[in-house]
């Protein structure tokens, strides 16, 4: 009597009933393969990497002009200020805030 039950619950949960459509269920999370995506931000990496390097050679520039300038104390204030300003300004126009990773 267990066996038939088994046989009968086994059989329920993998048969579709008559007029329903067969669904695919390869998704994540599901009893398919696994499902492998691939997303392209190749444009948005680009983006990134000019914004950082632009970033840099902004930092090089007003580190130059601090040492033009004689390394004094005022300089220095003159310099973080600066570089507090270009660091705020490459956080806001980096939109995902990630490490760049070369390829």
């Amino acid at each position: 009597m267990l066996s038939a039950w088994l046989v009968s619950v086994a059989m329920s949960t993998t048969m579709v009933p008559p007029g329903h459509p067969v669904e695919n269920h390869a998704s994540v999370g599901k009893s398919a393969q696994p499902t492998i995506q691939l997303f392209e931000r190749k444009a948005v990496d680009r983006a990134r990497r000019a914004n950082w390097n632009a970033y840099v050679a902004e930092l090089d520039v007003l580190w130059a002009d601090f040492r033009a300038a004689g390394s004094t104390d005022a300089a220095m204030a003159d310099y973080k200020f600066k570089a507090n300003a270009a660091k705020i300004k490459f956080l806001y126009n980096d939109p995902y805030l990630l490490p760049i990773i070369d390829d």
